[in-house]
């Protein structure tokens, strides 16, 4: 990707020099094209949705030569944050038992 231009104030994104690489053949691309651009909605975005209005391409064209090979890119999968240790000697459950024996004691001073 050669470059990206993005105005939110003026809702606009252009993206220029595009090359999208065959995964199963990396000398050749699936997309590839010279300048993409358009309105985007701003409402949208706020969704964490991306949406193109009236969107123009210019020179588009599919499965293509590449004049050099594309590079694989890993993307590592995402591990599962370890729980914390619980603390030595006590547990949730004891703590939630003491609270229902403070709770009970301070009924009684109430009346």
């Amino acid at each position: 990707m050669g470059n990206v231009d993005v105005s939110l104030l003026r809702g606009r994104l252009y993206v220029r020099d595009f090359q999208m690489a065959d995964a199963k053949n990396l000398d050749r691309n699936l997309l590839e094209f010279e300048e993409m651009g358009g309105r985007i909605s701003f409402s949208d975005l706020l969704r964490k949705r991306l949406v193109l209005e009236e969107a123009q391409i210019t020179r588009a064209r599919l499965d293509t030569r590449r004049e050099t090979p594309a590079r694989r890119i890993e993307i590592p999968e995402e591990e599962e944050p370890e729980e914390p240790p619980a603390p030595e000697g006590k547990t949730l459950e004891d703590y939630v038992q003491k609270a229902k024996q403070l709770r009970q004691r301070l009924e009684q001073v109430k009346c």
